[in-house]
Order: structure tokens, then C-alpha cells, then sequence
């Protein structure tokens, strides 16, 4: 997959019925789908991610605020 199609691709793999919460294998253990998006810079894939699977339903890494729909502006 092309990787201006990272966001397109989350989503079908989440209507699929990826879990969002599996820990990846060797030899990166233990990272999880949001937490790789978050360190890689993938906001779009973020965004999927929170769009269709709560926020809440997310664990073993920071929600970024604005992306849970708090708003945190001043």
C-alpha cells in the first residue's frame, strides 16, 4: 500500500474487522495500531482510528485531546 493511502487503508481494514488494540510481533513488540500512527505522524490514520473505534475503547497509549473531541483551545 502506497503511503498517501495509509488513512484509506486503516479504515478498510477497521470495517474489516481489524482490532485496533492488537499488540504487534517480532520484532517490534507490544505497539498497538494508535500508538505507531502517533509516533509516526500519520494524523489522517489517527483520525480513522478515533473515527471509528471510540476513544475510549482504545488502550496502552495516549488519545491526543483534540483528536478524542475535547476541546482544548484557549
Amino acid at each position: 500500500m502506497a503511503s498517501n493511502n495509509l488513512a484509506i487503508g486503516a479504515e478498510a481494514l477497521l470495517v474489516a474487522g481489524a482490532d485496533p488494540n492488537r499488540e504487534t510481533e517480532k520484532p517490534y513488540i507490544g505497539e498497538r495500531p494508535l500508538q505507531i500512527a502517533q509516533f509516526s505522524g500519520a494524523r489522517e490514520v489517527e483520525e480513522v482510528l478515533l473515527r471509528v473505534v471510540p476513544a475510549e475503547q482504545y488502550c496502552g497509549c495516549a488519545v491526543p485531546l483534540t483528536l478524542a473531541g475535547w476541546d482544548i483551545g484557549g
